[in-house]
């Protein structure tokens, strides 16, 4: 079928563009987040382009991301930032994947696998530097200087992460940032590993967090922590849909689930193929631009369907709309997801696998299947 109802661009060369600009800032190693389908970008396109675009590491949540990955030809290193299962040792070493943990049972529970089979593997260590979620504590330096002198799981990195590095004005960055170096200061192996705490608002507010690896992955993408567009970015993601049927309402008449919005006057109205089904929220409010004019969204958005008004009658059948991605029209991804009551995390991440991906890299728009021997992608 060549007909599209609606459809997302993933734009290559602007994720390239954000990791030169990236590297332009702080002269340190990349690691690349691609968890989580790389936010909602696809995780193989964006994983591939990035290999090609030198970055050093590639980050994923679960071991499973990081496995799919290697079947299909990434070679570069690949850090699980999430916790590590027993069930995953086997893995971690057949796909040559870099583990991190947090705690010390499974620590010594993979040094103890590779003793057993005479191997050495590397490893990062998470420490809690005050966001609470995972890690050692960070005053633990006995417990941290015995992680390094396990034989067999080799300490390649240390790494916290900030809890409110989009928030300049929260002194927790601060007391965090501080408290990481002081650690490094402290430990006696610190000059023999890598030391990582930069996210995406570390890189853009807080130099002093660079250390020898970064880890943007909002930013890479394109869009800003603080949830406001960022000109030295591009939007890596594009959101289409079409106009599917225009119709004439009467003064009085209601549209959609609930009949919520009531037309003021006889007007024309249009259903766009996009819905919650697709990833636009429900919560989401605004308009769609086209033929040089903005629709406003009415009534409530179902799953395959928003409504908008077209009092103008500019509007045809199969005409395409811009949704989200379009800084040059306020539709950038940081307004658009406000306007879902949303972080840009949440939008990308939540566009549905259903619509169809076109990419763009080297200039040239591409299906998947044109793109994957431009990138080497190989087969499971």
């Amino acid at each position: 079928m060549n007909f599209k109802p609606n459809w997302v661009e993933i734009n290559l060369d602007a994720l390239t563009h954000n990791l030169s600009y990236i590297k332009s800032i702080t002269n340190t190693k990349i690691l690349l987040p691609v968890k989580a389908d790389a936010y909602g970008h696809g995780s193989l396109a964006c994983s591939f382009a990035a290999q090609k675009a030198g970055v050093d590491y590639l980050g994923v949540a679960h071991s499973f991301e990081a496995i799919a990955l290697r079947k299909h030809g990434i070679s570069i290193p690949i850090l699980i930032l999430g916790p590590i299962h027993a069930d995953d040792f086997k893995d971690l070493v057949k796909y040559d994947l870099t583990p991190s943990f947090p705690q010390e049972n499974e620590f010594w529970a993979f040094q103890g696998f590779l003793a057993n089979r005479n191997i050495f593997h590397k490893v990062h260590i998470k420490v809690n530097t005050g966001m609470n979620r995972y890690g050692f504590p960070w005053k633990d330096l006995d417990t941290l200087e015995s992680l390094y002198k396990a034989k067999n799981c080799i300490v390649e990195g240390v790494f916290s992460h900030l809890a409110c590095s989009e928030n300049t004005e929260n002194p927790q960055n601060k007391i965090q940032i501080n408290r990481f170096l002081n650690l490094k200061k402290q430990l006696s192996f610190s000059s023999s590993v890598l030391f990582h705490l930069a996210n995406s608002g570390g890189v853009l507010n807080y130099p002093e967090s660079y250390l020898d690896i970064v880890r943007p992955g909002i930013m890479s993408y394109g869009y800003s922590p603080n949830q406001k567009p960022n000109s030295n970015l591009q939007s890596t993601m594009r959101v289409y849909a079409r106009v599917r049927q225009i119709q004439k309402i009467n003064k009085g008449e209601g549209v959609s689930y609930g009949l919520k919005w009531t037309a003021q006057v006889q007007q024309s109205i249009a259903a766009v193929s996009i819905g919650y089904g697709d990833g636009l929220p429900r919560s989401c409010h605004g308009y769609f631009c086209g033929n040089d004019e903005k629709y406003q969204m009415i009534g409530s958005i179902c799953m395959d369907t928003t409504m908008i008004s077209n009092l103008n009658e500019n509007l045809q059948d199969s005409d395409v709309l811009q949704v989200a991605g379009f800084p040059e029209n306020n539709l950038s991804i940081e307004e658009v997801s406000n306007k879902a009551k949303q972080i840009s995390y949440e939008f990308t991440c939540g566009i549905a696998r259903r619509m169809q991906r076109f990419y763009i890299f080297n200039g040239s728009k591409l299906s998947w299947d044109e793109l994957k021997p431009l990138l080497g992608v190989g087969h499971v």
